[in-house]
Order: structure tokens, then C-alpha cells, then sequence
């Protein structure tokens, strides 16, 4: 599946396409298209949970500091879970779950 948004705020449309391995375990990510030089080419990607069955929903939304997240909603064996994906940087796509283990990360360095 995909979505068609303006993730970047820029007032244009990027495209997000939802990878699922074929086994559904793990693998499962999603893509980021934009336009570069007239073309659109795949920039970023970003891990999607294991283990999904399909991802029923993908919403355009906000976190509370009001920067804007793709709200993933997907339904696996054990019920439906939301990977929460971001734009960090303005050219990143990083899944939320990966900058908490980064700030976890740095927190137990120091």
C-alpha cells in the first residue's frame, strides 16, 4: 500500500510506500519518494514492527511538539499495533521506536 502526503511541509506531495517481507516477520518497512531534479527517487526508509499480517491505515498526523508523523496502523497475529514514522531532519525517515532506543542509548552512555 501507499500514501500520498506532504510529509516535509513544503507544500508538495511525497510518496510512502509499505515494504512487507514475504515471510511478514521481519523486514517489513516503509519507503520515502520525493522529487529530485524532476524524478522521484526513493530518499529514505524506515522499520515497520515484525510480524504484520497488513497494514490496515496510514495517517498523516502530529506529535505533541506539533511536528508532523505517519501514524501506521497494522494488524499482526496477536491483534493490531501503530508504528509511529517521522521526517527527521527534513530528509530522514526514522520509525519513533529507533529514536527512543538512541536516546535510551546515550542516556545509559553517560
Amino acid at each position: 500500500s501507499y500514501l500520498a502526503v506532504d510529509l516535509d511541509g513544503q507544500n508538495g506531495k511525497e510518496l510512502l510506500v509499505f515494504q512487507q517481507s514475504s515471510s511478514g516477520e521481519s523486514g517489513n518497512r516503509v519507503e520515502y519518494y520525493r522529487y529530485q531534479d524532476g524524478t522521484m527517487t526513493m530518499t529514505s526508509s524506515a522499520p515497520l514492527s515484525d510480524n504484520l499480517i497488513d497494514v490496515q491505515s496510514a495517517k498523516l498526523g502530529r506529535l505533541a511538539d506539533e511536528s508532523r508523523a505517519i501514524y501506521v496502523t497494522s494488524t499482526t497475529e496477536t491483534g493490531v499495533l501503530t508504528d509511529i514514522v517521522v521526517l527527521e531532519g527534513g530528509r530522514n525517515l526514522v520509525a519513533l521506536d529507533m529514536i527512543v532506543q538512541r536516546i535510551a542509548g546515550h542516556i545509559a552512555e553517560n
